[in-house]
């Protein structure tokens, strides 16, 4: 999987991801978007991009780390607005289970009709 992220300068971080989600550099990503106190502090919004993937390797080990981090991150900031893009049955599947770990932060997943 490759990703690109770019820190836009009205606060927000987005990241879109492409070809294979896999552990490792997914959870680079989310350590690439709070590996900095001000990074957190400063920070409006994220988007996280999946429409460009075209396959799914993440490990619920690799849910539960990256929602450690965010709950970590949420600590110094917790009026952040994430949104996820995400186009297939699989990838809402695992935002939600994302959720279920990271329940302390009160974000929530939501899929509009469409």
């Amino acid at each position: 999987m490759a990703y690109v992220m770019d820190r836009v300068d009205d606060g927000g971080i987005i990241t879109m991801y492409s070809e294979t989600l896999e552990d490792a550099e997914y959870i680079a990503s989310i350590e690439e978007r709070w590996n900095y106190e001000s990074a957190i502090i400063n920070c409006r919004y994220f988007i996280s991009d999946f429409t460009p993937v075209t396959k799914v390797n993440i490990t619920t080990d690799a849910l539960r780390k990256s929602a450690e981090i965010s709950i970590e991150a949420a600590k110094l900031n917790n009026h952040i607005v994430g949104i996820a893009v995400l186009p297939t049955d699989l990838e809402y599947g695992l935002a939600r289970m994302w959720q279920v770990y990271a329940e302390t932060i009160g974000w929530k997943t939501y899929r509009p009709k469409v």
